[in-house]
C-alpha cells in the first residue's frame, strides 16, 4: 500500500492491547474501547480518517463510531444512503476486504459518490468484522488521494477483521452506542465462515503474550493442524551476501538438527515469497540446494507465504506434503491468512 507519510503508525503492541481490551473487559466503557481501536486501525493502514459501521434498522449498515472525520460525516452518511450497495456494504456481504483505489462515479452508487466527493475522499479500504456467527460490522478507512493496496496488505487487513470479530465473540461487551442509529445487528445476511484453526490462532495470539520464538512455534502447530501430514518450517528471512536465506526457527516433520540453522531459498520459493510467482512450487533436485535435506521428495508441491509488516518481508512459512494429496493453491491462500496473523503478533512480541 502506498505510504502517505503523514500518519503516525501505531506500534503493534498497541494494536494487540486494544484487542485484548475486548477479551479482558479492562475498560468499563465499550464506546471508549471501540474509539481507541478505530484510531489504531486507521493509523495502521496509513489513514487519519475512518469509521465503524454496524447493521441497524432494515439491515442497512450505519456509521456508529468515527475517527478523524468531519463532525457532520456520520450523520450525513446515515441520512444519505439508500438501498443501493456501496463498497462498504460489499465488504460486509461478501466477507472480503474491499479496496477502492479511486472512487469514481460509474463504479459506486450516486449517493455514495456525492457524499465522498463532498468530504474530499478519493479512496477507501473496508474491512469486514467476522465473528463466530458471521459478519458483525465493517471498519472503513478513507484517503484524500488515490491509494494502492497490495495483496499482502489486504490479507493482513482480513486477519485484523477476524481478530476483532473473534475478540468480540469472546466478550460480553455490547456494540458501541449511537445517538441516532440502533447498534443491535439483525441476523447475518450470509452464512458465517466455519470456525477453524485461523480463528483459534488469532484468539490465542490475542489472549496471551508470546515471544518471537513462541509465535513461530505456535504457527507451526497451527499449520500442522490445518494441513495434516504436511511438513512445515518457518523463521526469519534475510538477504546474506546477495542470497535470500531462511533461518529455521521451528519446524514439524523435519530433523530437529535443522532448527536454528540457515538455508538458502530455492529460486521457486524465493519468487513465490516475493510475489513474482504464485501457486505451489515443484522443486527439481537441482533447484533444492540447501533445502534438499528438508524437502525430501523432489515431486512435493511446496507452498510458502511471507510474514509481511509495513511492506517488508520479515519471515516466511513453508509447507509441503511428500505423500498423499499435494498441497494446492487454495491451501496456499489459507497459509497466507496464518502468515498475516503471525506477522501481527510477531511485531508485537
Amino acid at each position: 500500500m502506498a505510504d502517505k507519510g503523514t500518519v503516525d503508525r501505531p506500534d503493534l503492541e498497541e494494536f494487540l492491547s486494544a484487542l485484548s481490551g475486548f477479551v479482558d473487559k479492562k475498560d468499563a466503557s465499550p464506546d471508549s474501547n471501540y474509539l481507541k481501536f478505530l484510531d489504531i486501525f486507521c493509523r495502521s493502514v496509513g489513514s487519519s480518517e475512518g469509521h465503524l459501521l454496524r447493521p441497524g434498522e432494515a439491515g442497512r449498515l450505519a456509521s456508529v463510531s468515527s475517527f478523524g472525520v468531519d463532525a457532520k460525516f456520520e450523520g450525513d452518511f446515515n441520512a444519505s444512503r439508500d438501498d443501493s450497495a456501496s463498497p462498504i456494504d460489499d465488504a460486509f456481504t461478501t466477507h472480503r476486504v474491499v479496496a477502492v483505489v479511486e472512487i469514481v462515479a460509474p463504479d459506486v452508487p450516486a449517493w455514495f459518490f456525492k457524499l465522498t466527493e463532498r468530504f474530499g475522499y478519493k479512496a477507501l479500504v473496508a474491512v469486514p468484522i467476522i465473528g463466530p456467527q458471521g459478519p458483525t460490522g465493517v471498519l472503513c478507512a478513507y484517503y484524500r488521494d488515490v491509494c494502492l493496496f497490495d495483496q499482502g496488505t489486504l490479507e493482513r487487513l482480513a486477519s485484523i477483521g477476524r481478530m476483532l470479530g473473534g475478540a468480540e465473540g469472546s466478550s460480553d461487551r455490547p456494540a458501541p452506542r449511537s445517538g441516532t442509529t440502533p447498534a443491535v445487528p439483525p441476523p447475518a445476511p450470509a452464512p458465517a465462515p466455519a470456525a477453524g484453526p485461523e480463528d483459534d490462532f488469532a484468539l490465542t495470539l490475542t489472549a496471551h503474550a508470546f515471544t518471537k520464538i513462541q509465535v513461530f512455534a505456535q504457527l507451526v502447530v497451527t499449520v500442522g493442524q490445518a494441513f495434516p501430514e504436511a511438513s512445515v518450517i518457518c523463521g526469519p528471512v534475510r538477504v546474506v551476501s546477495g542470497e535470500t536465506m531462511i533461518t529455521v526457527a521451528d519446524g514439524s516433520g523435519v530433523p530437529t538438527s535443522m532448527v536454528s540453522h540457515r538455508f538458502a531459498l530455492p529460486d521457486g520459493i524465493r519468487k513465490n515469497l516475493g510475489g513474482a510467482a504464485t501457486g505451489p512450487v515443484v522443486l527439481s533436485t537441482a533447484q533444492q540446494g540447501a533445502l534438499k535435506d528438508l524437502i525430501k521428495s523432489p515431486s512435493a508441491a511446496v507452498i510458502s507465504r511471507p510474514l509481511m509488516w509495513q511492506g517488508k518481508m520479515q519471515a516466511a512459512v513453508i509447507a509441503w506434503r511428500s505423500g498423499g494429496t499435494p498441497l494446492s493453491s487454495a491451501d496456499e491462500q489459507r497459509l497466507g491468512r496464518f502468515a498475516a496473523i503471525a506477522a501481527l503478533a510477531l511485531n508485537a512480541a
